[in-house]
């Protein structure tokens, strides 16, 4: 997944850090000044705007359109996580570019993805992190790149706010032994698909059963990526709940009888 300082302009206004395009922009490498030609042209367009979700969530195929932008331009369109308190590392991902019509409306067509790359303020890159929800909200950005260095602040962008949400499933039970109780049920998903989670959920078949000779209840599946925890319920104690934990910000949740 290829960031440009486009997504990082982006992040940083999630953050309120830096801005990009009209509204401030990394200064020292936006400071273009417009002729006056060029700027009673911009002043004539409409407002820019921003069609685009309120809510997504990671991986998801989304539609955003802009107007009110510059015509005949090549737009990038960009999320940006909030900034990390206390830090200067912002984290982002270009979604999609597309080139304004003659009255600066652009449709943008791209998918969110899992993870986002963190750069430095000198565009290092430093991590990934996982697309999770945050008490602030992520920010949508479009504006004209200028190369791969930054958004052109003698342009128009437009930015809107968007939260992340989580995938929750639903993913049935599994059977071990016919007509009885030893199996896994109520299986459920965050951030992750049935068939990964019911894999998860099988492979608690031998460490359920430790849960009840006095050994920790505990497993770890898929090499090492999921880790997993249970605890024995009253109301059936042959049975056991239990919690699988990866990346984070994923979850798989289940029931498991003996």
């Amino acid at each position: 997944m290829r960031l440009t300082r486009a997504a990082f302009a982006a992040a940083g206004a999630a953050g309120v850090l830096v801005a990009c395009g009209a509204s401030g922009g990394l200064e020292r490498e936006t400071a273009v000044e417009a002729s006056p030609e060029r700027a009673v042209s911009v002043a004539s367009l409409s407002s820019p705007s921003l069609r685009a979700p309120s809510h997504v969530r990671a991986p998801q195929r989304i539609t955003v359109i802009a107007s009110g932008l510059d015509g005949g331009r090549r737009y990038r369109l960009s999320i940006g996580a909030p900034v990390i308190r206390g830090t200067q590392t912002v984290c982002g991902a270009d979604l999609a570019s597309a080139r304004t019509d003659d009255s600066g409306r652009a449709r943008f067509r791209g998918t969110v993805p899992r993870r986002l790359r963190c750069l430095l303020p000198d565009g290092t890159p430093t991590a990934t992190v996982d697309l999770a929800p945050e008490s602030r909200p992520h920010l949508l950005s479009v504006c004209v790149p200028l190369g791969a260095a930054s958004c052109d602040g003698t342009y128009r962008d437009v930015r809107r706010p968007v939260r992340i949400t989580r995938e929750r499933r639903s993913c049935g039970a599994i059977t071990f032994t016919p007509q009885t109780e030893d199996g896994v049920f109520h299986i459920r998903a965050i951030n992750v698909g049935c068939t990964q989670a019911r894999r998860v959920a099988r492979a608690s078949r031998g460490p359920t059963a430790s849960c009840f000779d006095g050994r920790p209840c505990r497993y770890v599946t898929s090499g090492g990526r999921w880790h997993c925890r249970g605890r024995v319920l009253r109301r059936a104690q042959s049975a056991a709940r239990w919690a699988c934990l990866r990346d984070g910000d994923r979850k798989v949740t289940f029931e498991a009888g003996g």
